[in-house]
């Protein structure tokens, strides 16, 4: 999967334009809520077959910290 392709599914967690987000792009501007967190554990579950503890999870701050998990 390539930056792009994990981006545009951020996005879609996000319900927000793939365009507009960018690896610093803060997490708290853009909806980092219990929602997000649940869903960002199941795409990388699903895509990745990597599971997050909660711990990592709320650690995150920007959407690198997601991409990085994603790789």
């Amino acid at each position: 999967m390539t930056q792009e392709e994990k981006l545009e599914a951020l996005a879609d967690v996000f319900d927000t334009d793939a365009g507009s987000l960018t690896p610093e792009t803060q997490l708290d501007d853009i909806g980092w809520d219990s929602m997000a967190m649940l869903s960002v554990i199941a795409l990388v579950k699903a895509k990745f077959d990597k599971k997050l503890p909660g711990a990592v999870i709320r650690s995150f701050e920007t959407v690198d910290d997601i991409l990085k998990v994603m790789e």
